[in-house]
């Protein structure tokens, strides 16, 4: 026999209301659901607001012309991606297209100055947009770390362990798609409403 005993609805209809509270947005008020993302992680992140404005990312592949090696890097940051693969790339600029971004923050971290990057694919969910690129380039064995973050490149057909979840189908991707159809693909990250 337990002697645990239920809680009031009172004392329910508090908590709720406290939990509630906690994650409302910054932008308009409305209640923002959270989860844990990605869930092997534990780390706490809420779900943006859908009014909020969209922080824009790019990510890009360089590959070698003959498509068999990709670059990638090992990312430091943010805490959920740390020790994971993945292309160069990050937050566009104020006024900055996601071109000049992706060719900027290749500069930033291999060193090498890649002017032709082609976007192959979008991801757009709650608060953030990720625009992808891909690029042809010898210059691939050139790029070096010139931060933090470890830059090395693979065989394609033997990438590392650790590659962050989505790179597992974008890098396949870029190679697959022939170059009429490069900017045809956007994903959409549907989330259950709050």
């Amino acid at each position: 026999m337990s002697t645990t005993t239920e809680p009031c609805k009172h004392e329910i209809d508090e908590l709720l209301a406290q939990l509630s509270n906690q994650h409302r947005c910054e932008h308009c008020g409305i209640a923002l659901r959270t989860s844990v993302f990605p869930p092997s992680c534990g780390e706490q992140h809420k779900f943006g607001c859908p009014n909020s404005p969209k922080i824009d990312y790019v990510v890009g592949f360089l590959f070698d012309p003959h498509r068999a090696y990709v670059l990638l890097l090992q990312k430091r940051r943010p805490q959920w991606m740390s020790g994971m693969w993945n292309g160069p790339g990050g937050k566009l600029e104020p006024g900055e297209s996601a071109a000049a971004a992706m060719r900027r923050e290749f500069v930033e971290e291999t060193g090498v100055d890649i002017p032709n990057w082609e976007q192959y694919a979008a991801l757009s969910g709650a608060g953030f947009r990720v625009f992808f690129f891909r690029a042809f380039s010898t210059d691939i064995f050139r790029a070096k770390s010139m931060t933090d973050e470890i830059v090395d490149t693979f065989e394609v057909d033997e990438l590392p362990g650790a590659l962050l979840a989505n790179a597992t189908w974008l890098i396949p991707m870029a190679l697959s798609m022939d170059e009429d159809k490069a900017a045809a693909f956007t994903v959409q990250e549907v989330a259950a409403a709050a």
